[in-house]
């Protein structure tokens, strides 16, 4: 077999024949493609104008789909010429011109190895007379962004404009309604866009961005120690981990994709976003008492309180300013931002709650416990501002584990563990029924639950196994 090597202008489209036995087909490259070869299995090594590499089939050829930019979505540009430094110090350094620009794959963006320096990753021919395949670079010589469609957010932009980016995957095409995606341990997930969402696995320790529906894994964030609950401020693109066996919370920049790591005074058991960039933690005081502490984003403890029991939930609204923790009864507490006092509130009596949810505009709280509210296996719609009323109730049957309130849709989503069962918000009505199916996660215990970001797909999460050493993800699609 033999293959033709065509070298095309970096403007306009190249037309050409490559001849492999007897058939000749007319193939097409865009202009951000330097070079292609056919391979002996028939696919394509692709060479973009920047260096990059990948191998395509012939009809993603023809159709110029190479080189593109979801597949390299992170950019890095210069503010000046810099030079790129090799890790050893021994191999010869590189340039970097001015107002130059490097793409990345979402496996192989800059990383921050320290407070000064991010290592990016060197593809073949991208740098003239370059031979590092890596190199160290100065933060403040150069600028990150990622693309949002055809356009650039730069991190130094506006926040909201970086954030966005998060939000920014295409749509994840499936003919299935309803699917199982086999993971590692993992006790917690955030959901993002298009079928997207974080997992943070307690075998490897490390934070993952992971396709539920297709398993593809686009980033990572390594640990030294387990993750557990996760919180993500969507105004800041800041996620907040708490971890299993460390008196530690990890911070987690997605927009920069930076982390650092803070000491806390206590095992976290559950968390809630405060305002400001802070956040309420609960844990255990001693072997007879709990606390409340609220942690600033430098993770400085500014208040602490004391429950008279070991918590096991909490949640805040931001609206209200109610704050509420579920320590043996659940209790509501008034937050005075200003002046950071918490006063306790009607105390009540709820089950063993798992987790508490606030409605996203203040009025409802959800509190799933296994045996359920009150006398049968449902959730109580509390009164988010007075605990000794309720809504209403939804009637999820034995046994509620998770929930979740939709922001956009009048909708409310729980499951017992065979089901997930999506009500009216404010009727309680049942509108729709999934069967939950977790295809090899045995003595399977599922737990968390989220809606997808665009509100047409749920997420079950189960613990698998009986030492919990393995998981399953369950998703549907709602309409």
């Amino acid at each position: 077999m033999r293959f033709n090597t065509v070298v095309l202008g970096l403007l306009g489209v190249a037309a050409f024949h490559v001849s492999c036995s007897e058939t000749r087909a007319e193939l097409k490259a865009g202009r951000d493609v330097q070079s292609f070869q056919k391979l002996d299995d028939g696919s394509y090594a692709v060479v973009c104008k920047d260096g990059l590499a990948e191998t395509v089939s012939e009809k993603d050829l023809l159709a110029n789909a190479v080189c593109q930019i979801n597949k390299y979505p992170y950019v890095l540009k210069s503010r000046l010429a810099t030079f790129l430094f090799s890790e050893d110090g021994e191999q010869a350094n590189c340039m970097l011109g001015a107002d130059q620009i490097l793409r990345f794959g979402t496996q192989d963006q800059p990383l921050s190895v320290s407070e000064d320096h991010f290592l990016i990753p060197i593809a073949p021919s991208s740098l003239a007379d370059c031979t590092l395949d890596k190199g160290l670079v100065l933060k403040s010589h150069v600028q990150l962004g990622r693309h949002v469609g055809a356009k650039v957010i730069w991190d130094n932009e506006a926040p909201e404009a970086g954030v966005a980016a998060l939000w920014s995957d295409p749509e994840t095409v499936t003919s299935s309604s309803s699917g199982t995606l086999q993971l590692g341990p993992v006790d917690d997930i955030v959901p993002l866009s298009s079928g997207w969402l974080l997992a943070g696995d307690s075998r490897t320790n490390k934070v993952m961005k992971i396709n539920a529906i297709t398993g593809q894994v686009a980033e990572e964030y390594q640990l030294t120690v387990a993750p557990g609950r996760m919180l993500l401020d969507e105004t800041t693109g800041i996620l907040t981990v708490a971890t299993r066996s460390a008196n530690k919370l990890v911070r987690i920049n997605l927009v920069s994709r930076t982390m650092e790591s803070q000491s806390v005074p206590t095992p976290v058991v559950d968390m809630a976003l405060a305002g400001h960039g802070q956040v309420f933690i609960i844990g255990s005081k001693d072997s007879f008492t709990g606390q409340i502490l609220l942690v600033n984003g430098q993770g400085q403890v500014l208040k602490e309180w004391t429950t008279d029991r070991s918590p096991s939930a909490v949640a805040y609204d931001k609206t209200g300013k109610n704050l509420f923790v579920f320590s043996g009864q659940l209790q509501r507490y008034e937050f005075d931002e200003a002046t950071l006092n918490l006063v306790a509130k009607e105390k009540v009596q709820a089950g063993n709650v798992g987790v508490l949810l606030v409605s996203p505009d203040g009025s409802q709280l959800a509190a799933p416990a296994g045996g359920g509210n009150g006398n049968g296996y449902s959730i109580f719609d509390f009164n988010a501002k007075n605990l000794n009323e309720k809504n209403g109730e939804w009637n999820v049957g034995a046994y509620p584990t998770g929930a979740a309130f939709f922001t956009q849709k009048d909708l409310f989503a729980a499951h017992n563990r065979e089901t997930v069962k999506i009500f009216n918000k404010t009727t309680h009505a049942l509108v729709k029924e999934i069967d939950v199916n977790v295809n090899g996660c045995s003595y399977d215990d599922a737990r968390g639950m989220a809606v997808s970001r665009q509100e047409n797909m749920v997420f079950v999460l189960s613990q698998c196994g009986f030492d919990r050493d393995s998981g399953a993800l369950f998703w549907a699609k709602i309409d």
